[in-house]
């Protein structure tokens, strides 16, 4: 994850909170850097009806469940190291998944108004794919916590 999280200081006990934490700047950053870049270059193409509103929407929604880091996550201490591999799995899914939004914003703004829709559905599953991740990933966590 140190390519991805530049100061990535590991799950110890110490530091898992704080982890947690810039992961979820670092998603909430890219995923609004998304938004603007899509936002950007559709902007003058949007149609309230069409699917570039609802990404744009649910891109805002993902950024913020990103920054909302529930309280009794701060209280976790530890993983046992089944527990870690799992966690680490996701968190390195969940920023390859992210990163992946770029081409697609890219594929959307160069298609022709017949693909559109197509790449449109390419993002929204995306999407889904991301908030399905982070969800899985919340729910690791707060498990963890229940436990402990």
């Amino acid at each position: 994850l140190g390519g991805h999280l530049p100061t990535f200081p590991g799950y110890t006990a110490l530091h898992l909170g704080e982890t947690d934490l810039q992961l979820r700047r670092v998603l909430a950053e890219r995923v609004e850097r998304v938004r603007d870049r899509l936002a950007d270059l559709l902007g003058a193409d949007r149609d309230p009806r069409g699917g570039v509103d609802q990404a744009l929407k649910t891109l805002a929604t993902l950024r913020e469940s990103f920054l909302l880091q529930p309280r009794e996550m701060r209280l976790l201490r530890e993983l046992p190291p089944a527990r870690e591999e799992q966690l680490f799995d996701l968190d390195l899914a969940l920023l390859e998944r992210v990163a992946a939004l770029d081409p697609l914003v890219e594929q959307l703004a160069v298609a022709s108004p017949s693909a559109r829709a197509g790449e449109l559905e390419r993002l929204q599953q995306a999407l889904a794919e991301v908030d399905q991740l982070f969800r899985r990933r919340d729910e690791l966590l707060l498990q963890e916590v229940e436990k402990g």
